[in-house]
């Protein structure tokens, strides 16, 4: 039946493409639908950014969700940004159409250790090569985990990524009202709790971390209800972090913060994860373990955790480049090519004023 079941939601120039069959879901500012292109047939993803244009903020985000899409379009664990396609007041990104989230499946039987361990793969294998872009994702969470039918997973949402300025070493951390709230807390590494805005990829490394435990555990490492509820999680897992470790959250905030977290002692992490429905293996452990770790300089980057024994099953097979060494040469195309600090387009600014203008011409849909 070709209906729009959305027709009070989305602009009729999307309509007038897309025979829009479902909602997938609702974020802070935006809307995920699944679509049909009706030229092609083929099934999109589109996601409704709402009201981007009333702040320069907004703008600044959803342009840089755009371009660091656009920059990573080749890597195959990066969800293809199709089009963009502005209105009035809202912009519409247009993704490859992905069956589902890992959040939403990871607790089901879907998944024996094998398939795991790919998981694991690929999230590394993404990581490496954004970080070696110097992009810091900052969002890592399961939901932001695109998974198919063949286990292949997609790396999507870079609206809080934080881009590092070539001339200094530290990352671009202008936008800070976009930089209040940096990741759901339960995947917030130590330094953002405790307000650091000196802080490198180690803060996805953390992320992967809590991400691998829940993915063999079947539940979330971390859940606490504030942030020095958070904290004493944390620490009950890390141990009291001692001096060299607060030094190196570069945060005037984090002694006086931790004075008030309640410390009761450290439990072993291999105790700690014993509650989950699968028993995790040594290794498995020793991978996670090399991840939580509250200080940031001591945490394993994603080079070196895909040289981890935990990949050992998977060295030596076709199609396992960073584990067979042969990655390093498609890297070096996006070394010294770096996107360089965002600055808002004048067409992204003024765009509210004449979108319709240039609507018919610029917004071309793929074939």
């Amino acid at each position: 039946m070709d209906k729009n079941l959305y027709t009070g939601e989305i602009d009729k120039l999307i309509i007038d493409i897309y025979l829009v069959t479902d909602k997938l879901g609702v974020g802070s500012n935006s809307s995920l639908y699944k679509a049909i292109n009706k030229k092609t047939n083929k099934i999109v993803t589109i996601k409704k950014i709402h009201d981007v244009f009333k702040d320069k903020l907004y703008i600044k985000k959803a342009y840089k969700e755009i371009l660091l899409h656009e920059q990573f379009s080749n890597h195959p664990n990066v969800s293809f940004l199709k089009n963009v396609i502005k209105t009035n007041k809202d912009i519409y990104l247009i993704f490859e159409y992905i069956d589902t989230n890992l959040h939403s499946i990871y607790k089901t039987d879907l998944f024996n250790q094998n398939h795991k361990k790919y998981i694991v793969y690929q999230l590394f294998k993404v990581l490496k090569y954004i970080h070696e872009s110097n992009i810091i994702h900052r969002d890592l969470k399961l939901t932001n985990i695109l998974i198919n039918k063949e286990c292949d997973l997609k790396l999507t949402d870079f609206g809080f990524a934080k881009i590092k300025d070539n001339t200094s070493e530290d990352y671009n951390d202008t936008d800070s009202d976009l930089n209040d709230y940096v990741s759901i807390r339960y995947y917030r590494a130590p330094e953002l709790l405790l307000g650091s805005k000196h802080y490198d990829e180690s803060v996805d490394m953390w992320s992967l971390g809590c991400i691998i435990a829940e993915l063999f555990t079947g539940n979330v490492l971390f859940q606490g209800n504030s942030t020095l509820n958070q904290l004493e999680l944390i620490i009950k897992i890390t141990g009291k972090p001692n001096d060299e470790d607060i030094a190196s959250i570069k945060s005037l905030l984090a002694k006086g913060l931790l004075e008030h977290v309640v410390y009761k002692g450290k439990i072993d992490i291999t105790e700690y994860l014993k509650k989950g429905k699968d028993k995790l293996s040594d290794v498995t452990l020793d991978l996670i373990s090399k991840l939580l770790v509250f200080n940031p300089c001591k945490r394993i980057t994603a080079k070196i955790g895909l040289s981890h024994k935990f990949f050992d099953d998977f060295r030596g097979l076709v199609g396992f480049e960073d584990l067979n060494k042969e990655e390093e040469a498609e890297n070096k195309e996006i070394k010294g090519s770096n996107v360089v600090n965002i600055e808002c387009r004048e067409d992204f600014k003024d765009s509210s004023k004449d979108n319709n203008k240039d609507n018919n011409k610029d917004n071309n849909i793929e074939t």
